[in-house]
């Protein structure tokens, strides 16, 4: 029986070796092509995905009520809360909070955050927002989620903002509100009326001390002569 060439056995195990290669990179290619691609799911959850993982809350509080005050030692704005659920955010998920409520790269929500150990679900939240002292408007919803600050927050469902100086009112579904720097952010439909005008589009940004708005798209503006 004949022996086989060293050089005849490297090629039919380079031959062998590419097969396989090619095996691998063709279903490699076919299970991209039927994966969903993560970066853009069709269907959102409404809640951080920190929250839904986690089947119980690590701490829950009733009755929450807090008072931040600003550098004059001014009332700032004024927190009340039916329940407080507290989940401690997984390292996995460390960044996916802020990305999906709050976009780094808007001009409104740049800020750090110190205050991403734990995301809190809270039931029946209510801001009241004060400029130097005075009691500027009012904000609430069904529930919000936020940090533990709540310096960044998302209020969620029937979402009410009453401008108290400027007798108007703001209704939308989902809000950003930075409580601090009273600034509010949405992408949802929103609806707009003060004492002579009616307004809606998709997608609010601005200021609550100034009630300085600005409408994204879709603007419809029906104004009422005094």
């Amino acid at each position: 029986m004949k022996k086989k060439s060293p050089l005849l056995l490297l090629t039919n195990r380079n031959a062998i070796a590419g097969l396989l290669s090619l095996v691998v990179i063709t279903l490699y290619v076919a299970n991209i092509g039927v994966q969903k691609n993560p970066l853009f799911t069709t269907n959102a959850a409404p809640e951080p995905k920190s929250l839904a993982q986690n089947s119980s809350a690590e701490k829950v509080a009733t009755d929450i009520e807090s008072i931040k005050f600003d550098e004059q030692g001014l009332i700032d704005h004024h927190f009340q809360s039916e329940r407080a659920e507290y989940f401690r955010k997984q390292q996995s998920d460390s960044d996916s909070y802020s990305d999906d409520l709050f976009d780094e790269g808007d001009l409104f929500f740049s800020e750090p955050d110190d205050s991403r150990e734990f995301l809190v679900r809270t039931t029946a939240p209510r801001f009241k927002l004060y400029a130097e002292g005075e009691l500027v408007a009012e904000v609430e919803a069904k529930t919000a989620v936020g940090n533990a600050s709540n310096s960044r927050t998302e209020l969620i469902g029937d979402v009410t903002l009453l401008h108290h100086q400027h007798r108007s009112k703001l209704h939308t579904q989902r809000l950003m509100l930075n409580p601090v720097s009273k600034q509010v952010l949405t992408r949802e439909q929103v609806e707009l009326e003060g004492p002579n005008y009616k307004s809606s589009a998709k997608g609010l940004q601005g200021n609550v001390t100034d009630q300085r708005w600005q409408l994204l798209s879709d603007v419809k503006t029906v104004v009422q002569p005094r």
